[in-house]
């Protein structure tokens, strides 16, 4: 849907309360306006997560949710900004960790399973 149709309609909304939405045919239809539209249900994209997500909570997507989920849902691309900041994470940390011979992998293997502990208890 054009966003733009969207504006214009929130700055002269269609006479009556409540204000009518129907879809049909394709079309979203709001007072006496309609405009092309794909209806999709809610169910199949939603996922909730808190308003200000920790880390850890934003990588678990990964594990809970197939890719086509995360795509609908729209977290696609908080996710893959969360994995790089994890990954930044522990390459610094496997620097530091180094001359204990504990290497970056070591330190994802430990993640992943911190990460998926969580899930048990949740």
């Amino acid at each position: 849907m054009p966003v733009g149709s969207l504006v214009g309609i929130a700055m002269l909304p269609p006479a009556g309360d409540p204000i009518r939405l129907v879809v049909r045919d394709g079309r979203l239809h709001i007072g006496t306006v309609s405009i092309s539209c794909v209806a999709q249900k809610a169910w199949k994209s939603k996922i909730e997560l808190p308003l200000d997500p920790d880390l850890v909570t934003v990588l678990r997507l990964r594990f809970l949710y197939p890719p086509d989920r995360l795509e609908r849902a729209g977290l696609t691309r908080r996710l893959a900004k969360a994995e790089e900041k994890a990954g930044k994470l522990v390459t610094r940390a496997a620097n530091i960790l180094k001359p204990l011979n504990i290497t970056g992998s070591d330190l994802v293997q430990m993640v992943q399973d911190h990460i998926r502990r969580g899930m048990e208890t949740k």
